[in-house]
């Protein structure tokens, strides 16, 4: 990234740094992940394809499903603020990629997973940012073909392992299972710094 920037900015040497050289610098940095390069798979009626979000991020249909993902996965009393803005930086970076499945149209359910370098291994690997199902397309096999469609993409984008997150509120470690996921790890969140804590201990007392 420093290099890119460093580059797009040695191009520019004498130019006054107006908004729009600004934009050029950005777009030269943060390319676009190019939709033509994941294909567009049909499984009856349901259609497979990557997405992006808009100029407005915060706006339209993806955005409203990840809105109701946090309502279902969010903790108690913790309000929602998407950081839209850096959430569309990263796309544009390419460590982001938004995949969908949709029935006449209707978006169904979506699947965001990070695309990132495994510090450890140096391998490009992918973790899921979210799964996100709409009730009436939940219970069936819909999910699983999601599942299936992005485990293809990312193979045919050089990805050599996938990592998910199973929440407990949903029990969706049975879809990993089910897809031929292997647990590796157990994780845990708290709450600290906001009264939780105290709290918590007071009602162990």
């Amino acid at each position: 990234m420093r290099g890119l920037l460093a580059v797009a900015l040695a191009k520019r040497i004498g130019q006054p740094l107006t908004v729009e050289v600004a934009r050029e610098v950005v777009a030269e940095c943060l390319p676009d992940l190019s939709m033509g390069a994941v294909a567009v798979e049909r499984r009856g009626d349901l259609v497979f394809q990557a997405e992006q979000l808009g100029p407005d991020p915060a706006a339209g249909e993806l955005a409203a499903q990840r809105l109701r993902f946090l309502e279902e996965t969010l903790p108690p009393g913790v309000p929602a603020h998407v950081q839209w803005d850096e959430l569309r930086q990263i796309e544009r970076s390419g460590q982001l990629l938004i995949l969908t499945v949709r029935r006449d149209g209707l978006l169904l359910g979506s699947v965001w997973l990070n695309l990132y370098q495994d510090l450890n291994t140096g391998e490009p690997v992918a973790c899921d940012d979210m799964l996100f199902m709409e009730q009436g397309a939940r219970g069936g096999m819909v999910v699983v073909h999601l599942w299936r469609y992005a485990e293809r993409v990312l193979e045919q984008l050089g990805r050599v392992q996938m990592s998910c997150h199973s929440r407990e509120a949903n029990n969706a470690g049975r879809l990993a299972r089910f897809v031929g996921g292997q647990i590796t790890h157990t994780g845990f969140s708290k709450r600290i710094g906001c009264g939780q804590e105290r709290a918590q201990r007071a009602g162990k007392d």
